[in-house]
């Protein structure tokens, strides 16, 4: 009988499965603007799944280096992900939810529900070379951005606190993807 290894056959049904990969590496430009403030490129990190698929790559833009999180109240920033491959927005926001549940308590999240279901309700599904930027504006709040065009604004520093975890939190959807961003 013949042992296939669990990683070889994940990759060889995924190599059927899986749309084709952006073959371009994203340009993620120097600076990016909020308001009137512009962002420096802090930043980036590339996510790949098993380590073999690449997903997404996410760049970080700040007036001052994020270094460390939670975020500095007064401190605009931005995370711009640039996708390889579809993902439906039902996918996005299931990956979201659970870090977010992994990292926080129930009752913070259940304060924050109604603003989740707005961000949430604004995700759309994504294709190889979609971009989706989410910033942090200490006027406005929260902003998602798809392919340029603004989604959605939550208010809070308290939601931009737990949502931004999800990457640059203690307990990240990648430890790795938070350490090439905050430079650790």
């Amino acid at each position: 009988m013949i042992k296939a290894r669990p990683y070889a056959l994940i990759a060889l049904l995924a190599s059927f499965s899986l749309p084709p990969v952006h073959a371009a590496k994203p340009d993620f430009p120097e600076t990016l603007t909020i308001g009137e403030e512009t962002l420096a490129l802090q930043g980036k990190s590339r996510f790949r799944a098993y380590r073999i698929f690449k997903v997404f790559d996410v760049a970080i833009y700040a007036q001052d280096p994020v270094t460390a999180f939670p975020l500095r109240k007064d401190n605009p920033f931005a995370l711009s992900f640039h996708y390889h491959r579809n993902i439906p927005a039902e996918a996005l926001i299931k990956t979201a939810a659970k870090v977010m549940e992994d990292s926080h308590a129930v009752d913070r999240l259940r304060t924050l529900s109604s603003r989740i279901e707005t961000l949430n309700a604004a995700y759309q599904d994504v294709q190889p070379g979609d971009r989706y930027t989410l910033t942090f504006d200490p006027q406005t709040g929260t902003s998602l951005f798809f392919n340029g065009q603004q989604a959605a604004v939550i208010p809070g520093v308290d939601f931009a606190e737990v949502y931004f975890s999800i990457w640059l939190g203690d307990h990240p959807q990648s430890k790795n993807l938070r350490a090439d961003l905050l430079g650790r």
